[in-house]
């Protein structure tokens, strides 16, 4: 959630529309009149569907994930963050020229 708020805020190079098949941004991602700012109707009282980053993202971090499948193990911060990093290494190679922070 965190890199989906920073990509959205502060640096919209982290996270691409899409990769490995999977939609990562919304079609509406970044367009003003759907920004958090302006009045319009949310989706089922929990926000803009149309302004966040899809199931995509977090599938695939999931998938990068060591252990992934493993219950109680699978789901561990460090594990999540490597699975993030590894995220970030696949689709952002600015990144770490750049040095990123992760």
């Amino acid at each position: 959630m965190l890199m989906g708020y920073h990509n959205y805020y502060s640096d919209r190079r982290i996270i691409p529309t899409s990769g490995n098949e999977r939609i990562f941004l919304n079609e509406h991602y970044g367009i003003l009149d759907f920004d958090p700012a302006f009045s319009r109707d949310s989706a089922e009282e929990q926000g803009c569907l149309g302004i966040g980053t899809e199931d995509g993202v977090y599938s695939d971090i999931f998938q990068r994930t060591w252990f992934s499948g493993v219950p109680g193990i699978g789901q561990a911060i460090g594990l999540v963050k490597d699975g993030a990093v590894r995220f970030i290494n696949a689709y952002t190679p600015q990144a770490a020229r750049n040095g990123l922070s992760y």
